[in-house]
């Protein structure tokens, strides 16, 4: 039997450079992946966020046609110098309304209210990527009534 000397117990007790190297690989991968990861899910939540805010432009854009956008021209547009600080909107966003009357009569049905097909779009840049967000809706309202 041989009997193993210090020399020997001291070798067997580390690790060779080889199975280092290939741990720090192991470690390599999976630090890049997670990296990789948490990149894109963060690049998804922020879109996520843009498109939230799109959304609220849009509502806010909606509930002010009629008020302080004007529903006799159409199409309106963000950059119209008249609504400039519409609703003191982010500039990075551009909207654009389009107006189209709806005909609500029937033969010979001669209604007190009008409505309008109206289509908003949002517009925005992100990462050099251009995103849109639209909204139709139909609104309804009095008519003018001459007087």
């Amino acid at each position: 039997m041989i009997r193993p000397t210090a020399s020997t117990r001291q070798r067997a007790a580390g690790f060779t450079l080889l199975e280092t190297l290939v741990a720090l690989a192991i470690l390599g991968m999976a630090l890049g992946s997670s990296i990789s990861v948490f990149s894109d899910s963060l690049s998804r939540s922020r879109h996520a966020a843009m498109e939230a805010e799109a959304a609220g432009i849009a509502q806010a854009i909606l509930d002010q046609i009629g008020n302080t956008i004007p529903t006799k021209k159409s199409p309106i547009k963000s950059d119209d110098p008249q609504l400039k600080l519409v609703s003191g909107m982010d500039p990075k966003f551009r909207w654009r309304v389009d107006l189209e009357p709806y005909n609500l009569k029937k033969q010979g049905d001669d209604t007190a209210v009008k409505a309008a097909y109206v289509v908003v779009e949002v517009a925005w840049y992100e990462s050099q990527h251009p995103w849109f967000l639209t909204v139709r809706s139909l609104r309804v309202g009095l008519k003018e009534q001459p007087e």
